[in-house]
């Protein structure tokens, strides 16, 4: 709520940003060994992941979606929200791995059902929710990972595309053909998490990249 506050004081809009697959974290700081008692509990919502041992959260279990969907109605309500981002670049994968495009339509329901929530969130308080989606910097990154960008903009399911995460180049021109004008694109920018070549680069060299993105057909950036 602060956070929320201190936004709105600053006349910007507030994204609540929620990522499918989040790792195991303590309170006190540090990671755990012991997955997630949901996963434990349930473990057909759980997509095994080379790199991490406990798994990521498998959207091709229905009763996953509905829970992700209950707890983001939550925020929603609770909270003085523009939009929400569902962020699928950290962490993957979502899906199992090697069948990612085959079960893409669990996650294009998943986000389908988290429109009509919004939509529904929206209509009681009387002015829009947007929903945004951050997502590979490429096509093929999306094809890979099961997100089927094309199918939610053809749809109406998604007002925002976030292209990328600790990324520099975005294919701006593939995913704008993909998805049409009805879609704002976004390209991300993770100064913390660069990749070394370009960490902590000046502000005339960030500029440059910003620019660069806006010239191909970029609506915004992220940093």
């Amino acid at each position: 709520g602060q956070l929320v506050n201190e936004t709105r004081r600053r006349k910007l809009e507030v994204f609540w940003n929620h990522r499918i697959s989040e790792v195991e974290c303590l309170p006190e700081g540090g990671l755990s060994k012991q997955p997630h008692p949901l996963k434990v509990a349930h473990p057909d919502w759980v997509a095994p992941a080379s790199w991490w041992p406990q798994g990521m959260w498998n959207l091709a279990a229905a009763g996953l979606r509905e829970r992700k969907v209950a707890n983001l109605r939550e925020l929603a309500t609770r909270y003085d929200l523009d939009g929400i981002q569902i962020d699928f670049s950290r962490h993957v994968p979502c899906l199992p791995v090697g069948r990612q495009w085959e079960l893409r339509g669990h996650v294009t329901g998943f986000m389908r059902q988290v429109r009509l929530m919004l939509l529904e969130v929206a209509q009681r308080r009387g002015r829009p929710l947007l929903l945004a989606a951050k997502v590979p910097q490429t096509l093929a990154g999306c094809r890979t990972d099961g997100l089927d960008v094309a199918a939610w903009a053809e749809q109406r399911l998604v007002d925002v595309v976030t292209l990328g995460s600790r990324s520099m180049d975005v294919d701006v021109e593939g995913l704008r053909a993909a998805v049409g004008d009805g879609v704002r694109l976004q390209p991300c920018f993770d100064d913390h998490h660069a990749t070394d070549g370009y960490r902590y680069g000046s502000i005339e060299f960030l500029r440059g990249v910003f620019a660069n993105h806006f010239q191909r057909g970029a609506s915004s950036v992220v940093t």
